[in-house]
């Protein structure tokens, strides 16, 4: 037996040598798939392990609401009221505890007084959240000083990340300091009163495979402070608790093991009904499980940009044909060696070699060219893995590949065996049952058994052909969201993130007034306006509105953006009915500016319908009421994956972010330069312990875009793959075609055939089976896509020249992959394919 294997090894190696060109096809080919697919696998496993590290993520659900507008739009947003969760506890069975999430804010900034150093730290954050105690029961955050569940609960207490404290204590801050008991002044957008807050914990940076990425958790029941003073206390002690109509708030539960999340769902929506005169309004809350959040969601105010379900669908696809296209090709390659191998099989069949034998010697070979395909493959996967995570944006660990767990060994070694039976089977069941005479006439009989290949090669083109056309609606809907008219002009926009940290707060509007007048008055600056959250960023304010006149109709919920005079002007924004604010008017929450989109949501029969009517909102005081003095028309405030939303624009000149209009000039370059340090100076002056944070609007709106561009850099990576391989399998099989059709050629030569004639005669077999492949790929991608871009709000059309293209450049690939081997044989002297005849 031993023998027997070594004379096995001895012959594979044989081959090896004897085949050296074919040899490194069939292994590099392989090789490279299966580098491929490692890579997939991990993009794969990571994705789908989102937010499954909590220790009760079975039973963890987020509420979310889906509202029908009156125009029939449905509109789905991840904001809740603060009400809802503690209501769901105490009167529906089965809601065993509730935490809530609130931004407040659009941006905070933290300063941390280092007494040792005497130098304040100043650190600017989006990522500040506050959360009800339960939050750290529930969601598993790992400590590496203080922290319990308790401490969250108290008043001006904060947990903060170990990134934080590395920036306010230093990168060894756990030898150095104990930030315990340490206090940090957060100052927040709204531009309340500095409020301090002692820490108590640090925890360790939130997974990168989490939906909440935060840096900085305060307690819920601090929000309180924030509220007006004129709000008296006994609903200053409960108004979040009873407050039914701010959609500001993530509201998650924690079900019972054994609660029906659709019955919990029903009762849910039976609570607001009783709670919020729901009865005329269109909305439907739902829940959905936190492990679901990142693939399955995608809703307005999402806490992160999410992924999708399909994408991953779409890579699992890609990765599994990979393989597929790499096996075929093995076996077709395989074929083509056994076949030239006949007449050898042949003779040790007739000296006494049993069947079983040969089968043997076959998989042996097969088994040794898989693993060595694996190996290569698993290192080609570690040296690429830098230059994937370059190219594709996402995180390749050169490797590890940490999120495969246990499954990648079983998943390797499952490859190994099944890529053995595959590439050995059906050569080996085809040679050894054929008759020993016809193996010694060597292949040319044996290629009537063939026609297996030319069936594969239409699988191959076909999966080509998809991919190619999958490859060209991804970059033609990217190039689409990015082209499309947003309805505002954001060139030349350079965005400074508003002070929020001032010494003296009652000189807080004078001394932004002085930073507008001022840098307004540069000859580089045409323009400077403010507002509370620019285009491309997620808007976390919003109110409930109604027409006074009808009230009972109940409210519906309207973004709310704080603008000054300059904003509609700056970003080209057209009034459709009436005016803009006054230069007079100043902090004045009285008068309010609709885009068209609110108007339809609040029941105005137009534009102009709805000038100098009044719109009321309740609040802690009881119902207020502005003035509605101008619409505008609609622009897209997030990514075109989104739908318009209603917005209300109220006026205040100091808040949240200044957007400074830069003019072009003669030198646009130097002008930005220039303009930049001018800011930057002045900033210093007016702003000191405040971060100058600046970035370009145009380029921060794009960065909406950047999964998707992710996704269609992964997605044409690999399918530029998968063509390869393709063009692999055609190549070998374009070698088999003129080995058959050797001497046919050189009669046809011999008795004056041109060289065009014979290509062309080599080529049209395997042109029509591309146009075969390309008749079957057309409606498949057609279906695929328009399944993939259901996830956006607006999208392209299906263009019929993308589909063309396609198969233009899958013949045209087909053509040059076969014409060298067609070359080759029509230009081959005919003496040398017929001088045994």
């Amino acid at each position: 037996m031993e023998a027997m294997f070594r004379n096995y090894l001895f012959l594979t190696w044989r081959n090896i040598i004897r085949n050296k060109s074919f040899s490194i096809i069939k292994i590099l080919g392989l090789a490279i798939a299966v580098a491929a697919f490692l890579l997939i696998f991990q993009y794969l496993r990571y994705e789908l392990s989102y937010d499954r590290f909590q220790s009760q993520a079975d039973n963890i659900y987020r509420a979310a609401v889906e509202k029908e507008e009156d125009n029939g739009e449905i509109f789905k947003d991840a904001y809740t009221f603060p009400a809802l969760g503690i209501a769901a506890k105490d009167e529906i069975p089965g809601v065993k505890d509730f935490f809530r999430l609130s931004p407040w804010a659009n941006s905070y900034t933290i300063i941390y007084e280092d007494v040792k150093n005497n130098q304040p730290v100043s650190i600017k954050t989006d990522k500040a959240i506050f959360a009800d105690a339960a939050f750290a029961t529930y969601f598993s955050l790992q400590f590496i000083v203080g922290g319990n569940d308790s401490l969250l609960a108290k008043p001006g207490n904060v947990y903060i990340s170990n990134g934080m404290a590395e920036r306010y204590f230093g990168t060894e801050w756990n030898r150095k300091i104990n930030p315990i008991g340490q206090t940090l002044l957060v100052y927040n957008s709204n531009h309340d009163a500095a409020m301090p807050f002692n820490v108590c914990g640090v925890y360790q940076n939130m997974p990168s495979n989490s939906h909440l990425q935060y840096e900085m958790i305060m307690t819920h029941s601090s929000l309180t402070n924030y509220l007006p003073k004129n709000v008296p206390d006994h609903i200053r002690s409960t108004i979040f608790d009873t407050n039914w109509g701010n959609y500001s708030w993530y509201t998650y539960l924690a079900l019972e093991p054994n609660a029906d999340p659709k019955v919990i769902e029903t009762r849910l929506n039976e609570l607001v009904a009783r709670n919020r005169n729901a009865n005329n309004l269109k909305e439907s809350f739902f829940l959905q499980p936190i492990k679901d959040i990142h693939l399955r969601s995608q809703l307005a105010n999402e806490a992160s940009p999410n992924s999708s379900i399909i994408n991953v669908y779409v890579m699992a696809g890609i990765g599994l044909l990979i393989l597929i296209l790499a096996l075929v090709n093995y076996i077709n390659l395989s074929i083509a060696g056994f076949l030239e191998r006949t007449e050898e099989i042949g003779i040790r069949q007739i000296v006494g070699s049993k069947k079983h034998q040969v089968v043997a010697q076959l998989f042996t070979e097969a088994f040794i060219f898989n693993l060595l395909s694996i190996i290569i493959g698993w290192i080609i996967s570690k040296i690429s893995a830098p230059a994937m995570s370059h190219f594709t944006g996402f995180r390749f660990t050169p490797g590890s590949f940490n999120y495969a767990g246990g499954y990648l060994i079983f998943i390797l070694f499952g490859l190994l065996l099944l890529g053995s039976v595959l590439a050995s089977l059906y050569p080996s069941v085809m040679v050894a049952s054929a008759k020993n005479m016809e193996k010694l006439k060597g292949h040319t009989a044996m290629t009537r058994r063939l026609r297996m290949n030319k069936y594969l090669l239409v699988f191959q083109f076909t999966v080509s052909i998809v991919l190619i056309i999958g490859t060209l609606i991804n970059y033609k809907q990217i190039s689409f969201m990015r082209n499309q008219d947003l309805g505002i002009d954001t060139d030349r926009i350079v965005v400074l993130e508003g002070p929020n940290a001032i010494n003296q707060q009652v000189n807080f509007e004078q001394t932004v007034r002085r930073l507008r007048n001022e840098i307004a008055s540069y000859p580089s600056i045409k323009q400077v306006s403010a507002c509370s959250a620019v285009p491309g960023k997620v808007n976390v304010l919003s109110r409930p509105l109604f027409q006074l006149s009808r009230e009972n109709e109940g409210a519906k919920e309207i973004s709310e953006i704080l603008v000054d005079q300059q904003y509609f002007s700056m970003l080209d924004v057209n009034f459709i009915a009436g005016h803009n604010f006054s230069e007079a008017a100043e902090n004045n929450r009285q008068t309010v500016i609709l885009n068209e989109s609110a108007v339809s949501v609040l029941g105005f029969n137009s534009p102009q319908d709805a000038i100098s009517q009044k719109v009321g909102y309740h609040w802690a005081g009881g119902v207020g009421e502005c003035e509605v003095i101008g619409v505008v028309a609609d622009f897209h405030q997030q990514s075109l994956k989104y739908s318009k939303e209603p917005i209300g624009f109220y006026n205040e000149h100091s808040s949240g972010d200044y957007m400074v209009k830069i003019s072009s000039g003669q030198n646009p370059s130097q002008n930005i330069s220039g303009a930049l340090d001018l800011l930057e100076n002045k900033w210093e002056e007016l702003f000191p312990g405040n971060p100058f944070n600046y970035y370009f609007l145009d380029n921060f709106f794009e960065q909406q875009y950047s999964s998707d561009k992710r996704f269609g850099n992964i997605f044409t990576l690999f399918s530029v793959l998968g063509i390869f391989i393709s063009c692999i399998g055609l190549f070998c099989l374009s070698v088999q075609s003129v080995a058959k059709r050797n001497k046919e050629i050189g009669i046809r030569k011999v008795n004056g055939a041109k060289i065009s004639e014979v290509m062309a005669m080599l080529n049209k077999d395997f042109v029509k089976w591309v146009v075969i492949a390309f008749v079957i790929a057309t409606p498949i991608a057609y279906y695929a896509m328009n399944k993939w871009l259901e996830n956006f709000a607006y999208k392209t059309d299906l263009s019929w020249w993308i589909f063309a293209l396609a198969g233009l450049l899958a013949s045209g690939i087909a053509i040059l992959t076969v014409s060298w081997q067609s070359w080759r044989a029509a230009t081959r002297n005919p003496v040398e394919a017929l001088r045994y005849e």
